[in-house]
């Protein structure tokens, strides 16, 4: 028997089910507030991001080749991108004022 081709019946979804995902309809606006789960999880992902375009940024200004530099350069740019884009949907209330916003 080839084991490659073989397709376990308990890990295929139930029709049913498959049937109430596709009628579900998404939410018009996030909602008021979120979860505890969900705030731990978008405050990690901030604190990783951050930390990520950090290094990129360090290994950019630390590198002697000028190609690699450029590219750790591109780099730590995505991920400050991606930073402030998470940031900025997490706290929008900061969008509008210039105030402090808080680091992770």
């Amino acid at each position: 028997m080839n084991n490659y081709n073989y397709i376990n019946p308990a890990t295929q979804p139930n029709p049913a089910e498959q049937q109430t995902y596709q009628t579900q309809q998404l939410m018009a606006q996030p909602p008021n507030i979120i979860s505890t789960k969900d705030h731990l999880y978008l405050k990690d992902a901030l604190s990783w991001t951050l930390t990520t375009s950090k290094k990129y940024n360090f290994y950019a200004h630390n590198c002697t080749d000028p190609e690699i530099r450029h590219v750790f350069m591109q780099l730590g740019q995505i991920h400050q991108r991606q930073y402030q884009a998470l940031l900025n949907h997490t706290y929008p209330q900061y969008n509008a004022q210039q105030v402090d916003r808080p680091t992770y």
